[in-house]
């Protein structure tokens, strides 16, 4: 290559030769180009984990400053920071999920901005920012949302009250969760020994297994509960953080297996034990809340021929009328009691015990009327006296109520 050389004055030099090579004299004017992207693996991700995302140049390049990738997750803007590879070809730029962030079509790679700062080659050519060859981001989800327990149902028995020696909960999470440990460890149940096993009904569900222990002869509330330590998460690594049931929350069971008892036949109507009316309530109160109850469960004491008619107050109180029969004419004790063939029982299906009660009033029904016995001189007990006052004693063959002055009436004087 020939050349002249001009100096200040505008003289020139003699020409001259010599050889420049393009190897050991480089002369580059070309901008250094995006020619690939590559993206986060197909997967979800959940909150604290990062989208990690290679942009690739035909050259290698200097950044200054803090360049971003501007993505989009659902339908919100992000930005991926640049975090390495200045001197290199291939910048890797790095997103953190936060919560509130979901994808669940895939996320997009939209531009590469070099925010305030720059991209250039070593000969100091600005890069061209385009990107070309974005990697398929379909499958690169995102969900940051933790998962919650949808409901805590009785499964097996569904009664709350039960005597049963297996006790089934159905545990529902709001997505697909990980790390249920089958032998229980992830959950606790109170008032009892019982051994825990889990088992999967769905990527959703899990059936709570309660067996063994002392349930044969446990009379408690079994409640069941979330360890401290559990460390269920769902499919993006987002812990269980919530454990209260957002819908149906049946966590408990009243274990019973202790059968009922009649604590006590008490007089209701009439209050009084005499009496001579046609009717008689009794309240029968029982140990604890029953079912079943009838007027074929109980008898009356001392009438004949009279009807029953249970009336329940509570789930352990009832009211037990003894009317008809004789009852209008009859004297003596009338007593409530159970039959033999009673078929009463608790909330959990044990049978009552057929017993007295500790309390078991009566009535004493009278029908007769009182008839006067005597009327013997009180005082002075003489037959003949000269008292300005004499007293008789009137004695009635049985109790009496109404006694005043005008039931009576004196001969002989004014």
């Amino acid at each position: 290559m020939n050349f002249i050389l001009t100096d200040a004055a505008g003289n020139n030099s003699s020409a001259f030769t010599t050889a420049i090579s393009q190897a050991s004299d480089p002369i580059d004017a070309n901008s250094p180009v995006v020619t690939s992207v590559t993206v986060p693996a197909n997967m979800t991700y959940g909150t604290g984990q990062n989208l990690d995302f290679t942009v690739i140049f035909n050259s290698n390049v200097n950044v200054t400053g803090t360049p971003v990738l501007n993505i989009t997750i659902g339908t919100t803007a992000r930005q991926a920071t640049y975090q390495s590879g200045t001197g290199s070809s291939a910048l890797v730029f790095r997103y953190t999920v936060q919560a509130g962030d979901f994808d669940n079509d895939g996320i997009a790679v939209n531009s590469l901005v070099d925010g305030g700062g720059s991209i250039a080659d070593l000969a100091g050519n600005t890069a061209n920012l385009t990107l070309n060859s974005v990697g398929v981001t379909t499958g690169v989800l995102v969900d940051s949302g933790n998962p919650t327990v949808t409901s805590i149902v009785r499964q097996t028995p569904t009664n709350a009250v039960t005597n049963a020696n297996f006790l089934v909960y159905r545990v529902t999470f709001s997505e697909e969760v990980r790390n249920v440990n089958v032998g229980g460890a992830d959950f606790e149940v109170s008032n009892t020994t019982a051994s825990i096993i889990v088992a999967s009904v769905s990527t959703t569900a899990y059936d709570v297994t309660i067996s063994g222990g002392d349930l044969t002869n446990l009379d408690a509330t079994v409640t069941l509960s979330f360890r401290s330590t559990q460390d269920i998460t769902d499919v993006s690594g987002n812990a269980l953080i919530n454990v209260t049931p957002t819908g149906t929350n049946e966590s408990a069971y009243i274990v019973d297996n202790t059968a009922p008892t009649v604590v006590s036949f008490t007089r209701k109507t009439p209050a009084t034990q005499l009496t001579n009316a046609d009717a008689i309530t009794f309240l029968a109160t029982f140990s604890e809340d029953v079912q079943n109850v009838d007027l074929g469960d109980f008898e009356a004491s001392g009438p004949t021929g009279a009807s029953i008619t249970v009336t329940p107050l509570t789930a352990s109180t009832y009211d037990v009328q003894i009317s008809g029969g004789d009852m209008a004419i009859i004297n003596g004790t009338i007593g409530l009691n159970l039959r033999a063939t009673a078929s009463i029982t608790d909330e959990a299906g044990k049978v009552l015990t057929v017993a007295e009660p500790g309390t078991d009033e009566t009535y004493t029904l009278d029908n007769s009327s009182p008839g006067t016995v005597s009327f013997t001189r009180g005082n002075p007990t003489d037959a003949i006296t000269s008292a300005d006052q004499v007293t008789f004693r009137v004695i009635y063959d049985s109790q009496v109520a109404n006694v005043d002055a005008a039931d009576f009436e004196v001969t002989g004087t004014t």
